[in-house]
């Protein structure tokens, strides 16, 4: 299966200097490698940009000016077996953020310049379902990596006066249960419970125990979660 989409979204604002423009291209390509067994590539652009009309009255920006750009690239397999049901995916996303000032900081006397912010966001994402009659376990595991650096550079000079760079990983394995219960010809009674668990590499650790209620009949669903 192919698929192809495109977006985009073109503003001139209510006021002089505040134009917008949005623009998104999805493109997805994917291989029946199996009946049960599915590939797939998923690409995703974004590119916008806004520009800052300044406070009312007063004269407008020559410069001020956002703009965001980001690729994402997926590769993701799907099982869709009776007795085992999941995915697992990789993802790459390099993103920029070209940020042009009339004043680099909030004082009138700082020079114009660019507050430059690139990008790179990597990971691995899993989850599957092993299915016994009504008992379903779920076991799921997201790994990934994000960081970057930021920058501000007069125009004047294009040597860079201020900047950061950091990158942080985070693992967050997950568990959980659920027992679909029949209830009387029409109505099916779910309980689940389940527990996911972050370890970063830059902030504290910590879980995050979650638990549901779900009741179904036909197409309606009821749930408390």
């Amino acid at each position: 299966d192919y698929y192809v989409g495109l977006a985009a979204g073109v503003s001139d604002g209510a006021r002089v200097h505040s134009r917008a423009e949005l623009w998104n291209l999805y493109l997805r390509a994917g291989w029946e490698l199996t009946p049960e067994d599915t590939l797939a590539y998923l690409y995703q652009r974004t590119d916008n940009a806004v520009e800052d009309p300044g406070p009312t009255g007063a004269p407008p920006p020559r410069r001020d000016r956002f703009d965001t750009c980001t690729d994402t690239h997926i590769l993701r397999w799907d099982r869709t077996g009776e007795r085992l049901r999941g995915y697992v995916l990789l993802y790459f996303e390099d993103g920029a953020i070209r940020w042009n000032k009339d004043h680099l900081n909030d004082t009138p006397v700082s020079p114009p310049g660019h507050s430059n912010t690139d990008w790179r966001n990597y990971g691995f994402r899993s989850s599957f379902d092993a299915v016994f009659g009504r008992l379903t376990a779920t076991a799921a595991l997201d790994v990934w990596s994000e960081g970057g650096e930021t920058r501000n550079i007069p125009e004047a000079t294009g040597v860079r006066v201020w900047g950061y760079s950091g990158r942080f990983a985070t693992l967050a394995p997950y568990a959980g249960l659920r027992y679909a219960q029949p209830l009387g010809e029409e109505w099916t009674v779910t309980p689940s419970l389940g527990a996911r668990y972050y370890h970063s590499s830059e902030f504290d650790d910590a879980w995050a125990p979650c638990a549901a209620l779900t009741a179904e009949r036909g197409g309606l669903q009821l749930f408390v979660s």
